[in-house]
C-alpha cells in the first residue's frame, strides 16, 4: 500500500514538473529568410519553419505578422502560417505593443487609407488619411486634410486642427499653422510651428519656420534659415 502511494505521489510531482517546463517554454523567435526571389521564416536554430512564398514580410514581434502575398495584397499570418483573418490589406506594418498600422482597402478608392489593428487582426480605430506610431500614448492622425491625436483608447483627443504636425516627446509635439500641401509629417509649405501640450494648450507661440522634437529639455528650432537651440519655454539658448 505504502508502495503504491508513493508511486502515485511520484507520478503527481513528475506530472507538475512537466506541467511547469511546458508553460514556461520560451516563445518561438521567428527571423525572415529569403531564397531565391521568396521570403519565409525559420527559427533560431536556421530550420525553416514557414516556407519561402511570400513576396515580402515584416518581423514578428508579436504572435502574428503581415506578409505579402500579392501586388498590393497583404495578410496576417501566426507563427506556424497559418492565415489568421480573411481581412485583406494594400499594406501591413510591424506590430508594437500588440498594435499594427495597416493599410485599408477601400473599395473604389485608391486615395491613401491608414489604422490600427490589435494582435487578432481586428480593426480597432477609425481609418484616416495618415497615423502615426504612438509616442507617449499619442499618435498623430490626418483627417479631412488636418493633423490631430488619438490616445490609446483609439479616441480623437485633440482635435484634428492643424496643418501639419509630429509626435509627442517630453510632454509637447510640434504642430504647424498655416502651412500648405501636407499629406504626411514635415511636408509642407510655409506656416510657422510651435508646441502643444497633451491636453492640446499651445506653450509655445506659433513662430518657428521648422523646429525638432524635445529630447532633454531642448530642441532645435529654424528661423529665416538660421537654426538654434531652444528650451521648453520656446527661449533661444544658443
Amino acid at each position: 500500500m505504502k508502495s503504491i502511494r508513493k508511486n502515485i505521489q511520484t507520478l503527481v510531482v513528475v506530472s507538475m514538473i512537466t506541467f511547469i517546463s511546458i508553460q514556461i517554454l520560451p516563445a518561438q523567435n521567428l527571423t525572415p529568410v529569403k531564397m531565391e526571389d521568396k521570403w519565409g521564416f525559420a527559427d533560431d536554430a536556421g530550420k525553416v519553419i514557414i516556407d519561402a512564398q511570400y513576396l515580402e514580410v515584416e518581423k514578428f514581434t508579436d504572435e502574428i505578422t503581415g506578409v505579402k502575398i500579392a501586388l498590393a495584397k497583404w495578410i496576417l499570418i501566426d507563427k506556424t502560417g497559418k492565415q489568421v483573418t480573411d481581412q485583406t490589406y494594400s499594406r501591413i506594418y510591424g506590430f508594437q505593443n500588440g498594435l499594427a498600422i495597416v493599410n485599408p482597402i477601400v473599395q473604389n478608392d485608391f486615395s491613401d487609407h491608414y489604422a490600427f489593428i490589435d494582435n487578432t487582426g481586428k480593426q480597432v480605430s477609425e481609418t484616416y488619411q495618415y497615423v502615426g506610431s504612438f509616442s507617449e500614448g499619442m499618435a498623430m492622425v490626418r483627417t479631412n486634410n488636418k493633423f490631430g491625436y488619438i490616445d490609446t483608447t483609439m479616441k480623437l483627443v485633440i482635435p484634428a486642427n492643424y496643418d501639419n504636425a509630429d509626435d509627442f516627446s517630453e510632454g509637447v509635439a510640434a504642430v504647424n499653422m498655416g502651412g500648405t500641401g501636407a499629406t504626411y509629417p514635415w511636408t509642407i509649405d510655409g506656416g510657422k510651428w510651435g508646441y502643444i501640450s497633451r491636453t492640446g494648450d499651445l506653450v509655445i507661440p506659433y513662430q518657428f519656420d521648422w523646429c525638432s522634437k524635445f529630447k532633454d529639455g531642448v530642441a532645435t528650432a529654424e528661423l529665416k534659415k538660421k537654426r538654434f537651440k531652444i528650451n521648453m519655454a520656446g527661449e533661444k539658448i544658443q
